[in-house]
């Protein structure tokens, strides 16, 4: 493990992004059925996780809008619930959902 990444990240694969919009990717933790869920910096350096959709997800427009009406539904969540939805962009070609990071 790299010495920058917080306990329980691993180091990006050969095939992983490096990054998801404007936010930059340095780690992996961890992979589901959706996507991968991506440890990472705001553009001002804040500690991000972003869940990034896998492609054959993203190739359905249904897939699409489910997935921003729960963005925007987690939103609505009270914080100590669960982590900040920070930001969510379904028109790219790998949506993504940013969140605060639990690092």
């Amino acid at each position: 493990m790299r010495a920058d990444l917080p306990a329980g990240v691993e180091p990006l694969d050969d095939g992983d992004p490096t990054q998801a919009g404007p936010y930059l990717l340095t780690g992996r933790i961890g992979v589901g059925g959706m996507g991968s869920v991506y440890y990472g910096q705001a553009p001002g350096g804040a500690p991000v996780a972003v869940k990034v959709i896998r492609r054959e997800y993203a190739r359905e427009p249904e897939f699409r809008t489910r997935f921003l009406r729960e963005a925007q539904a987690a939103r609505r969540v009270a914080r100590f619930c669960t982590a900040e939805v920070l930001d969510v962009d379904t028109d790219r070609t790998e949506p993504y959902l940013l969140t605060s990071s639990p690092a």
